[in-house]
């Protein structure tokens, strides 16, 4: 049924202006939210990305899925789901940035932090299924002797099948709210500005603000969570080495998980040319 259905949404979709398609898409998931979701969450939905790309772009097929009646449950990651989340992590990010990856150990480094913020730390389900999470720390900012805290996420980890569906967004909506009532004043990261624009997020050079060579790197992206919180405060953002993760501890870590075969993939060199980005 739910195959059908999502081919008869590619099929109606391929005679439809690209100017009135986020209309038709939003009509078209309203009819068929009922039965749609449930049954095509793994596979037609996917099918449906993959047969649409020549004319949808992945914002209208998120706003689709949301349409949808995606249920996805948001709550405090448990000690009981630490393995589930390493796991997914490591499917997220294999291969993503570099030949296999690190940031499954990173989760698990960032839980034993003095740094590490559990009460932003949060998983995505669907049907009971943890599909997502994110991670946050307490940094800094260090201007001159002076230091100021903010935080800064991450890994943000969607399982693969599930990417392009809203999960993201909702669970950096979610724990930016709860970052604000918790009296932090801003959120810095290292992430493409494309994608993290929309939620706020400015470049660290509006606010005068380095990593620690004293550079403007492209990547790296400043929000504040009320207005003016970083009002006559610049400088370096300084994460420690807690985002360093030890080669040998990551091939002795790799052990407890299933063999995956590292390569190269188109993602790798955008990440490589954005990390070497910076403004003048």
């Amino acid at each position: 049924m739910s195959v059908q259905l999502a081919a008869e949404i590619v099929k109606r979709m391929d005679c439809v202006p690209h100017d009135k398609r986020a209309k038709k898409l939003h009509a078209l998931s309203r009819a068929f939210a009922a039965n749609l979701w449930k049954a095509s969450a793994r596979m037609s939905m996917r099918v449906l990305w993959v047969k649409s790309r020549g004319c949808c772009t992945l914002a209208e097929l998120a706003s689709f899925s949301y349409n949808c009646g995606m249920n996805i449950e948001l709550r405090l990651e448990e000690e009981a789901d630490w393995d589930i989340v390493e796991n997914l992590t490591r499917e997220a990010f294999w291969n993503l940035h570099v030949p296999g990856c690190d940031e499954h150990l990173l989760v698990r480094n960032l839980r034993k932090a003095k740094e590490f913020v559990k009460g932003l730390s949060f998983v995505a389900a669907i049907d009971g299924k943890i599909v997502g999470n994110i991670v946050y720390a307490e940094t800094k900012i260090a201007d001159g002797e002076r230091e100021h805290a903010v935080l800064t996420f991450g890994p943000l980890s969607v399982l693969p099948e599930y990417q392009n569906m809203g999960i993201g967004t909702k669970l950096i909506e979610h724990t930016k709210r709860l970052a604000k009532e918790m009296g932090y004043r801003a959120i810095l990261i290292y992430g493409y500005p494309e994608y993290y624009v929309r939620f706020g997020f400015r470049p660290s050079r509006d606010f005068g603000i380095t990593d620690g060579e004293d550079r403007y790197l492209v990547a790296l992206q400043v929000l504040e969570l009320y207005s003016s919180a970083l009002s006559g405060i610049a400088g370096r953002f300084d994460q420690g080495e807690l985002y360093s993760v030890d080669a040998q501890k990551l091939a002795e870590f790799e052990k407890g998980f299933a063999p995956k075969e590292k390569g190269w993939a188109k993602t790798q060199e955008r990440f490589r040319e954005t990390s070497a980005q910076y403004l003048q």
